[in-house]
């Protein structure tokens, strides 16, 4: 599982398009995410988003074994896998539908606070987040801490 994740993100880092590897490697990763790590699992999302390459079923097996594990997840984890599936428009109850990965931010809500690119992509995901809403989606919503200074991030961003 491991070197599946390491492959794609190598692929997507390099910014290689190689449609085949990615179409492949989804296949053999949907069946596989339930032996992923918390890791494995933000690289894989990181990677096909950032490949800009969809692979729906991918995301929504990495979004069903992810539920109860974002407990697993460090800040990092946690933000790579909000800006992912944003930025793969992967609109995954699973994951976003309960309490979990607010929670999760909540409770590394220290280490994100103090790293501004997980607040960025933490803001990214939130934009997306309300964006979803207007389908009838009812995602909880960052901690007001995490929310202002996500706000706050996007802001200054907008302002360069």
């Amino acid at each position: 599982a491991q070197e599946l994740a390491n492959m794609v993100r190598a692929f997507a880092k390099a910014e290689h398009k190689a449609p085949a590897l990615f179409e492949a490697i989804a296949q053999q990763a949907q069946g596989r995410v339930g032996e992923f790590k918390a890791q494995d699992f933000a690289n894989t999302a990181w990677a096909f988003a950032k490949a800009g390459h969809q692979a729906p079923a991918l995301f929504e097996a990495i979004a069903q074994q992810a539920q109860g594990r974002v407990g697993e997840f460090n800040a990092q984890t946690l933000s790579n896998m909000a800006w992912a599936f944003a930025a793969a428009n992967a609109r995954c109850d699973a994951l976003f539908g309960g309490p979990h990965f607010v929670q999760a931010c909540e409770r590394h809500s220290k280490s994100i606070l103090g790293n501004r690119n997980a607040l960025n992509q933490l803001e990214f995901w939130r934009q997306w987040r309300d964006a979803c809403s207007t389908d009838g989606r009812t995602w909880p919503t960052l901690p007001t801490p995490l929310l202002a200074a996500c706000q706050a991030v996007g802001r200054d961003r907008e302002a360069k």
